[in-house]
C-alpha cells in the first residue's frame, strides 16, 4: 500500500474570489473551475490558530466580567473603541468609557457577573464574542436586588498582534421573564 505524503483538499467553489497572503506552491486556483487546493497541514494550523484566538477572546471577556475598576474594564480596548450600555448611553473613546466605569463602580457596593454562555466567531484579524450573562448588582446602600439578565456582544480587533476590544454592545431583554437561554431550533 502507498502511502502518501501531502493530502490535497479540493474546494469547488461557485463565486469569485481572490486569494491573499503569501505565495505558495501548494495553494493554487484554477481559474477556469473555481477549484482551490489546500494543503491539509495548512487547514490544521489555521484550525489551531482561530482555537486559541478563541480562548483568547475568551479569557479577555472573563477578566473584563471580574473588573471592579475602569482601568481594568477598558485595559483591552482600543483608544476608539465605541460602547452601547444597558443605560441608553453611547460612549465613543477608552478614555471616557474609563471614566464612566469608575463612576458607575463607586455606586456600587459590589458586582458579581456569571457568565451563562459564550461563543465567539473568528475571521482573521476580526472577532466577534456574544455572551449571556447574570449581573448581581449590590448598590452602595447594600439594598438587594434580583439579577440582572445581559447579553453582550464584544467586538475585536487584531491590531498590532494583540486582541483590541473595537465595539461592546450590551443589552437586557424587555421582560423579565427570559432564562438566557439561546435557542436553536
Amino acid at each position: 500500500m502507498k502511502k502518501f505524503r501531502n493530502i490535497l483538499i479540493v474546494i469547488t467553489i461557485g463565486a469569485t474570489f481572490q486569494l491573499f497572503g503569501q505565495n505558495n506552491e501548494k495553494d493554487t486556483v484554477n481559474e477556469e473551475s473555481q477549484t482551490i487546493f489546500i494543503n491539509k497541514k495548512q487547514i490544521n494550523m489555521e484550525t489551531e490558530n482561530i482555537e486559541k484566538d478563541k480562548e483568547m477572546l475568551f479569557s479577555i471577556v472573563k477578566e473584563i466580567a471580574e473588573s471592579f475598576t475602569g482601568k481594568q474594564s477598558t485595559k483591552y480596548w482600543a483608544d476608539d473603541a465605541l460602547w452601547f450600555d444597558i443605560p441608553p448611553i453611547a460612549v465613543k473613546g477608552k478614555e471616557k468609557s474609563c471614566e464612566i466605569f469608575e463612576s458607575a463602580f463607586r455606586s456600587l457596593k459590589s458586582i458579581n457577573v456569571e457568565i451563562l454562555s459564550m461563543e465567539a466567531f473568528i475571521n482573521g484579524d476580526m472577532g466577534i464574542v456574544c455572551s449571556v450573562q447574570r449581573w448581581n448588582i449590590v448598590p452602595a446602600n447594600g439594598t438587594e436586588n434580583p439579577p440582572l439578565m445581559v447579553r453582550q456582544t464584544c467586538c475585536f480587533e487584531r491590531r498590532n498582534g494583540e486582541w483590541k476590544l473595537i465595539h461592546q454592545h450590551d443589552s437586557t431583554p424587555k421582560g423579565e421573564n427570559w432564562d438566557g437561554k439561546i435557542l436553536t431550533e
